[in-house]
């Protein structure tokens, strides 16, 4: 087992893989080339692959190399494994729910904070709203009058932080763009959490003007989408961004910057 490649733990203890160094590359390897056949449709979702002898066949790789290699590709959520008689491997629709959860647990890990996702929104997401008014479609507009109807329909902190969530993420999906949608569903997670932070200081006495004035909010963005006011919609947007800056400061208080806790 001298070549079995080993790795430190947190505990400061060595912990073996199941593979030899050049049989973990060589499973890496052969999951790239089944990534790859995802990536370019030659392989969809709902396909089944070949059976484990026919893959070994194929990759010229032995037994545990081909299972390693699967047990890649299903902790990527790219496949689900059915065990037993009749079993294997299939192709997964992409979980982008899985991406967003790696992401977090590197934000995480990097140690950022609130203030850092904030400056990213301030960033990301007037550019969104302008691409969103000369994108938007009739659907895109439909899901985001209902997120305005849910938003006026609050009645505590947290319904608040959940719908304001939505909204945010429904102005980087109708922007058309694919990398902002990819990003959207990133932030989900992480932007409830923040919301829920700021607005859970508030009490529920005085939330309701809060939720009043959220509601005006995204509603004159809405219109401005309809008229496919691409400045007004980034400069309106932009001054959201402010004011809700200012409304977190308020609330925060003494507290400092919040730091992401996606795993706790």
């Amino acid at each position: 087992m001298g070549n079995a490649r080993t790795a430190r733990t947190d505990g400061g203890t060595r912990r073996r893989s199941a593979l030899p160094r050049a049989a973990a590359k060589a499973s890496e390897a052969v999951a790239d080339a089944i990534r790859t056949m995802i990536a370019t449709g030659e392989l969809a979702a709902g396909d089944a692959l070949p059976s484990e002898t026919v893959l070994m066949q194929t990759y010229g790789v032995a037994r545990p190399t081909m299972r390693e290699a699967i047990r890649i590709l299903e902790s990527d959520g790219l496949v689900t494994v059915k065990r037993g008689v009749g079993g294997g491997a299939r192709i997964q629709p992409a979980d982008v729910g899985a991406i967003a959860r790696r992401a977090g647990l590197h934000l995480q890990i990097a140690g950022a904070d609130f203030d850092d996702l904030k400056e990213a929104q301030d960033i990301l997401e007037p550019g969104a709203a302008a691409l969103a008014a000369e994108r938007r479609t009739e659907q895109d507009l439909g899901a985001l009058r209902l997120c305005v109807e849910q938003t006026g329909r609050a009645t505590t902190a947290d319904e608040l932080a959940r719908v304001a969530a939505d909204f945010h993420l429904l102005i980087l999906r109708a922007s058309g763009n694919k990398t902002l949608r990819l990003i959207s569903e990133m932030l989900r997670h992480l932007l409830e959490v923040e919301y829920s932070i700021t607005v859970r200081q508030i009490s529920q006495r005085d939330i309701q003007p809060i939720i009043d004035e959220t509601t005006e909010w995204f509603g004159d963005l809405v219109d401005l989408l309809e008229s496919r006011d691409a400045v007004g919609a980034a400069e309106q947007w932009a001054r959201h961004q402010r004011w809700a800056s200012t409304l977190r400061e308020a609330t925060r208080g003494r507290a400092g910057p919040q730091p992401l806790r996606v795993f706790r």
